[in-house]
């Protein structure tokens, strides 16, 4: 968080998420929903792989495919030598799935009427979470 309370993040800005920063080029001012999760970022980033998106088509769910997906994230973040994959979600219906998967929660935000709340989820690598004996592989 810089000095004064506000929060940059690079990246374009996007509707209702934080408007461009001509203080600072090609930085962005955080909303005040997305600040809360900042501190539990920053503090789970270092060494993590961040996971920007995992999409399963509607007749493949249930069949492993998403699991398998975030076990290739893994797998090539441990060759990274990185200790854990990390992802955010504004869908409340993935977070038991995440769950199931190994990820453990690390910031939850409620959100204000009209924008939905957000997840923080981590993972470490190298574990197959959905083994009952939780051999290292």
């Amino acid at each position: 968080m810089a000095p004064g309370g506000r929060c940059w993040r690079q990246g374009p800005a996007g509707p209702a998420r934080g408007a461009q920063s001509h203080e600072r080029p090609g930085l962005r001012l955080l909303g005040r929903h997305e600040q809360t999760l900042a501190e539990p970022l920053a503090r789970h980033a270092a060494g993590a792989a961040y996971l920007e998106l995992l999409a399963v088509a509607p007749a493949a769910r249930g069949t492993g495919l998403a699991g398998a997906l975030v076990d290739v994230v893994s797998e090539a973040a441990q060759r990274r030598r990185l200790t854990r994959v990390l992802l955010k979600t504004e869908q409340p219906e993935n977070v038991a799935l995440y769950h199931h998967l190994g990820f453990t929660d690390v910031g939850h935000v409620p959100a204000p009427p009209a924008l939905t709340d957000s997840w923080l989820l981590v993972r470490p690598v190298g574990t197959d979470p959905t083994d009952p004996a939780g051999d290292d592989r």
